[in-house]
C-alpha cells in the first residue's frame, strides 16, 4: 500500500482513476516521471498527467516502498 501520504493525495488519485476510460486486457499503460509530472499513456497516447513530487512519491511507495504490492516486483525492481 502507499506508504507516502499528503494533503493532495485524494485529488491525485481520482485524477488518476480518472485518467482511465474502458482498461482491456493487452493495452500497455506506461509512467513517465519527469521533475515533478507524471505523464501517463495508453498503448502510447497520452491520457493524462499529474503534477507534483508527492504523487511521483506515493506512486513509487506502492512497488518498493515498506508495504510493497509485490515483493518480487519490489525485489526485482530494487536491482
Amino acid at each position: 500500500s502507499n506508504t507516502h501520504k499528503y494533503e493532495k493525495l485524494n485529488a491525485d488519485v481520482k485524477a488518476l482513476t480518472d485518467a482511465f476510460t474502458v482498461i482491456k486486457k493487452g493495452q500497455v499503460f506506461s509512467f513517465n516521471m519527469t521533475k515533478d509530472l507524471t505523464e501517463i499513456t495508453q498503448d502510447n497516447l497520452p491520457i493524462g498527467s499529474i503534477q507534483g513530487a508527492d504523487f511521483q512519491k506515493a506512486f513509487l511507495s506502492l512497488w518498493v516502498g515498506e508495504k510493497a504490492v509485490s515483493e518480487e516486483i519490489k525485489a526485482n525492481l530494487s536491482k
